[in-house]
């Protein structure tokens, strides 16, 4: 086939392929997690894949079978250190809740409206402050009242909802075992259709790839994991109530970078101030610390210098991924920047970066060993101009 033909067969093949995505991209959601948890599980398969058992070579389907059955038993021991506490602090959040409601109308909106009307004399305000928080409070029990009598509406969408997420997870590990088995003749096949004298840079491309989203995906993993331990271990100690629900909620909104540590934050310094002003603060400094360590230790140890995304370039990916796509865009945004980003390293390096400058006259450089050598002009004893 002619060359020329050739290129717009191929152009016009995925240009019908992007048009077929954006046509079924409201279906492709089990898909897209699909893909994450093969990207995170094929490693194991990997390992597992060939090595001996009792005498017997490992096949790929029977690695992926005990890459599930470990990971299934991953998830049920955390499930077991986690939910029952979980749990018992959930149940004691909604027996309090009343005690604080009660709390806040007969000791703190009292208080709060003495320091208003204070500051409203003294200052000849002319403010009605003692209708102004009535009026609040009328609309805060409006729309409590309102949303109890929804509560059988809300009680039918949570198991609409739960059955369509066990359906939904059924076809995610599904797929996912299917492509985990075949995933070596996958990449083959997909590397036979780039054309032979692209293979490499094609290689060279998914590696730079693989580097990057290897420490956003897998490395934030295990940063969640770190920060809502460490915050739970951190609140324990000051007897700081719910710490444990307030851990696992920073440990899931650590997946979120830049915002899910400061949403994470509200509810712990507000539980926190029904105690005390001072443990409030304690709050906020734990915190702080925590975040303090994960800046300088845990994200160079773990993610790596490689997919450092400067924070403004963060900040527009999760604004952009939220409002294109709610809440998954919140979760993929940062991801999807560092694919981007590592696309644009790749080809800026191979087709416009130059070459490097040589040394200046008289600078000297270090060799492998760390030693200081004259330049090349210079030969040893000749002083640079």
């Amino acid at each position: 086939m002619n060359p020329k033909l050739k290129r717009w067969v191929a152009t016009g093949f995925f240009a019908v392929l992007a048009l077929v995505l954006y046509m079924i991209h409201e279906v492709l959601l089990p898909f897209v997690f699909s893909g994450i948890l093969v990207y995170l599980l094929a490693p194991a398969v990997n390992f597992l894949s060939g090595k001996r058992l009792f005498n017997l070579q490992i096949p790929r389907g029977l690695a992926v079978v005990l890459v599930y059955l470990m990971f299934f038993m991953g998830i049920g021991l955390l499930a077991l250190l986690i939910l029952p506490p979980l749990y018992a602090e959930v149940l004691r959040i909604a027996h309090e809740i009343p005690n604080q409601l009660r709390e806040l109308r007969t000791v703190t909106l009292p208080a709060w409206i003495e320091s208003m009307e204070a500051l409203n004399a003294r200052y000849n305000l002319n403010f009605n402050v003692r209708a102004f928080i009535n009026q609040v409070v009328e609309n805060m029990l409006a729309y409590s009242q309102h949303q109890v009598e929804a509560v059988p509406t809300h009680v039918q969408k949570l198991i609409k909802l739960l059955f369509s997420t066990l359906s939904t997870f059924l076809v995610i590990f599904i797929v996912t075992a299917f492509v985990l088995v075949d995933l070596p003749r996958i990449k083959t096949g997909m590397l036979s259709i780039v054309p032979s004298r692209l293979r490499q840079s094609a290689l060279d491309l998914v590696h730079a790839i693989d580097r990057d989203l290897s420490g956003t995906i897998r490395g934030q993993l295990v940063i969640c994991l770190i920060n809502g331990f460490l915050t739970t271990i951190g609140l324990l100690i000051l007897q700081v109530k719910f710490a444990i629900t307030i851990g696992f909620v920073a440990g899931v909104f650590s997946l979120i970078p830049v915002f899910g540590a400061v949403i994470s934050t509200v509810p712990a310094v507000l539980i926190a101030l029904t105690q005390s002003v001072w443990t409030a603060l304690a709050v906020v400094g734990v915190i702080i610390i925590i975040h303090l360590i994960e800046a300088n230790f845990l994200n160079p140890k773990i993610l790596g210098h490689t997919v450092e995304l400067h924070p403004a370039i963060i900040v527009f990916s999760i604004i952009v991924g939220e409002h294109f796509f709610g809440a998954v865009g919140l979760l993929f945004g940062v991801p999807v920047a560092a694919i981007i980003r590592s696309v644009l390293r790749y080809f800026y390096l191979k087709y416009f970066a130059e070459d490097p400058p040589g040394p200046i006259a008289g600078e000297t450089t270090a060799d492998s060993r760390g030693v200081n050598v004259l330049p090349p002009t210079l030969k040893e004893g000749e002083q640079p101009l």
